[in-house]
């Protein structure tokens, strides 16, 4: 099984201001040493060669030229929570800065937005014209859809969002149903008891997403499956996501899965101590604890790099985008832990396929 490795959680609260630029001059370089070539050639064939040469380094020259264009553009990025946090908010931080290295621009990050906020924060940003701000976060979506009509030459981006707005607001979602079904999936092949307990940190629309999709591929692979929920509220109160796992293990669940950030170490440590079972979900978890059996990630950071290099060409169309498995967000890690070896050979195969077919298309959302 393909399987990739990485490490990412989330994190929310206050507000904070950063910068980063770059640029080079590299292509300017190649350009002439190619033009150099290419005018000492003189037999034929070294003419051919020469052409190709002249017509890369015009490539290189343009390209150095395009991304001087860009020198003057500004992004702006939204985060609730820390942008050092080692996970989604950092994650998003870094893709920004990804792209405006890319281009030569400029990035600012204002980082631990409270809900107060959103709206001075994002309006702030678009009265200094800023070509990109890029709201990180369902939370942002009915504030980015208010500022964003009343600015339609800057162009707004929502992640973990299923809608956007017209003519300028898109909304990414990061395969949110369908990382939710792998994960249901390998719930569904590990539960002994036929009972799964699901916590979320909110009830925003990506999370009903996930769960929807936790619940949908559990029961594909048993239909008889029972699905408990719970939305703790938070991102980082660990103690409240540990009193979730308590609580449903009582009513019978054996495995469980989170998506809340920071408060995950509670769930995964109370899976640890009463020998429960754990799938991972967003980054690997099996560095949280031994009950984590495999974990199912969503490399976001790649769709916010693209979503803002897009943006900032003035690619990006408006309204919702899904990205996924198909584009390499949505994978398996390699099997961990304790029950790394639970599953038999037939039950890692049926996995395996569910997550070839993702690749493929399917599981995009509930009526697909």
């Amino acid at each position: 099984m393909k399987m990739i490795k990485k490490v990412l959680a989330f994190s929310v609260s206050a507000c904070l201001i950063l910068s980063v630029s770059a640029c080079g001059d590299t292509a300017s370089k190649t350009s002439t040493a190619a033009a150099t070539a290419a005018a000492t050639a003189a037999a034929p064939a070294a003419a051919t060669t020469a052409a190709a040469a002249a017509k890369t380094a015009a490539a290189a020259t343009t390209a150095a030229a395009g991304n001087a264009d860009y020198k003057s553009k500004k992004i702006a990025l939204l985060l609730a929570g820390s942008a050092n946090d080692g996970g989604w908010n950092q994650l998003a931080a870094e893709s920004a800065k990804a792209v405006a290295s890319k281009y030569g621009c400029t990035v600012n990050t204002s980082e631990k937005v409270a809900t107060t906020d959103y709206e001075s924060t994002i309006r702030g940003y678009a009265e200094q014209k800023y070509d990109v701000i890029v709201c990180h976060g369902a939370e942002f979506l009915d504030v980015s859809k208010l500022v964003a009509k009343d600015y339609p030459d800057i162009k707004f981006v929502n992640t973990s969002s299923f809608e956007g707005q017209e003519p300028n607001l898109s909304g990414i979602d990061f395969g949110s149903y369908q990382g939710g079904y792998l994960d249901g999936a390998a719930m569904g092949l590990a539960t002994k008891t036929k009972k799964i307990g699901i916590i979320g940190a909110m009830e925003a629309d990506s999370f009903r997403a996930w769960v929807q999709g936790v619940t949908d591929g559990a029961k594909a692979m048993d239909s008889s499956i029972e699905a408990t929920t719970v939305y703790i509220g938070t991102f980082d109160d660990a103690l409240k996501a540990k009193q979730a796992v308590k609580e449903m293990a009582q009513k019978g669940c054996d495995t469980f899965t989170q998506c809340c950030d920071a408060a995950e170490a509670g769930s995964i440590q109370e899976c640890d101590d009463e020998g429960l079972m754990n799938i991972g979900y967003v980054a690997d978890r099996s560095n949280l604890g031994k009950s984590v059996m495999i974990s199912v990630l969503q490399e976001s950071g790649k769709g916010i790099e693209e979503a803002i290099d897009e943006a900032l060409q003035g690619k990006l169309a408006a309204g919702g985008v899904i990205m996924a498995a198909k584009e390499g967000i949505i994978s398996y890690t390699d099997y961990t832990g304790t029950y790394k070896d639970l599953l038999t050979a037939d039950q890692k195969a049926k996995l395996q396929t569910v997550y070839n077919d993702a690749k493929g298309g399917k599981y995009i959302s509930a009526a697909k």
